[in-house]
């Protein structure tokens, strides 16, 4: 007793080792980001916007397709003129509301501003994103402190994130 014969030792072992498959499923082919604004001109900015809402094949436009097109203006242009393409987006579409991922996109922005040293100069671009948010009736949450801390921090500005968090 307690002896499992060759046989069956082999024919269970053979029978749980899993065969290799003869076509493996090929990866998807990673996509590579494409962005829809190649200037950092916002007036060539509210241009293609206009264009994309004037198109026929754009009924139903989703919150998403609005915070892509802010993403990719936003990865071209100044903060101010991220600022202000957002104030045309909305006013060209009465039907977008920004929510709290539009506003932290401009919040990312701010934070990964590099030509400043200072971090008043930082935070006082984080200040203006939240003032924003709240004169656009967003209130900013915690969620909204995460993205500012971490975006902060990825830039190695933990000097101000520190002080965001200390000061706020």
């Amino acid at each position: 007793m307690g002896k499992i014969p060759s046989s069956l030792r082999s024919a269970i072992a053979t029978s749980l080792v899993p065969k290799p498959a003869s076509n493996p499923t090929p990866l998807p082919a990673v996509r590579s980001q494409k962005t829809l604004f190649d200037s950092p001109s916002l007036s060539d900015a509210e241009a293609l916007f206009d264009s994309l809402l004037a198109s026929p094949k754009s009924p139903g436009i989703e919150r998403d397709f609005y915070n892509s097109v802010l993403q990719s203006c936003s990865s071209l242009s100044t903060l101010q003129d991220s600022f202000s393409f957002l104030n045309h987006m909305v006013k060209a579409s009465p039907s977008f509301a920004p929510d709290h991922s539009t506003f932290h996109i401009l919040l990312k922005k701010a934070c990964r501003l590099s030509d400043s040293g200072d971090c008043e100069v930082f935070l006082a671009e984080v200040h203006k994103v939240i003032n924003f948010m709240v004169n656009s009736n967003v209130i900013p949450g915690k969620a909204t402190a995460d993205v500012a801390v971490t975006s902060l921090v990825s830039v190695d500005r933990l000097d101000c994130a520190v002080e965001l968090i200390w000061v706020n």
